[in-house]
């Protein structure tokens, strides 16, 4: 089951008014919008808003507390590490299987990193007709080969068979940025993906350490 929540928010502020022939200070209390996605089957909670981010631990608690009647656990530091190193070769296949609904896999963007320089490399390919765009692409403009390079950053577009009626094949696009960083949610097709990727050993399989509520 997954459940959203908005939520406003008010803090006073103060501006000049003109009333009854006068300027006068008067209070008011703008309003900004939260939305609380919780996700029970993942025990994940999601909060998304607007300006500065530091308040989100103290929203997590609160609704963790307030909705979910329970106390989240202290956060921990994610210390797993997407290993990224593989996807430099074009002959990396990636694990699924046909229950998984994947039709295809390719990497569309890659960032890379020059050892011993403070410079990185971006490259883009367009992988509809061809999912080796990008390594087409590589070997046309970079002087050394990929295999020299540190994978920092990358672009997959993962293809799904189409379901019902549909004839149009969906596709899910993401990045992967070396720690550990991963632009997938926890829907459905996302829970997909993230298994598809510890099996082909990018992702790590350890628990995550993301706080939970139950």
């Amino acid at each position: 089951m997954t459940a959203s929540s908005r939520t406003r928010k008010n803090y006073a502020q103060a501006s000049e008014e003109w009333i009854e022939q006068k300027l006068e200070r008067r209070p008011r209390r703008p309003a900004f919008e939260l939305i609380f996605v919780y996700s029970q089957t993942e025990g994940t909670l999601d909060i998304y808003l607007s300006g500065d981010r530091k308040p989100i631990p103290d929203l997590q608690s609160i609704f963790a507390s307030v909705w979910l009647g329970t106390e989240l656990p202290p956060d921990e530091k994610d210390e797993r590490v997407y290993d990224l190193a593989p996807l430099r070769s074009s002959h990396f296949h990636f694990a699924y299987g046909p229950e998984s609904g994947i039709l295809d896999v390719a990497v569309k963007k890659l960032r890379a990193k020059i050892p011993g320089r403070n410079e990185r490399i971006v490259l883009e390919a367009d992988v509809s007709e061809d999912r080796q765009a990008i390594f087409a692409l590589a070997k046309k403009v970079l002087a050394l080969p990929l295999s020299k390079l540190v994978i920092t950053q990358v672009g997959i577009q993962v293809t799904f068979a189409p379901t019902g009626k549909r004839r149009r094949c969906p596709t899910r696009s993401f990045e992967v940025s070396w720690p550990n960083s991963c632009s997938l949610k926890h829907g459905e097709r996302d829970s997909i993906i993230r298994k598809m990727l510890a099996d082909s050993g990018i992702e790590p399989r350890e628990p995550s350490t993301r706080r939970k509520a139950s």
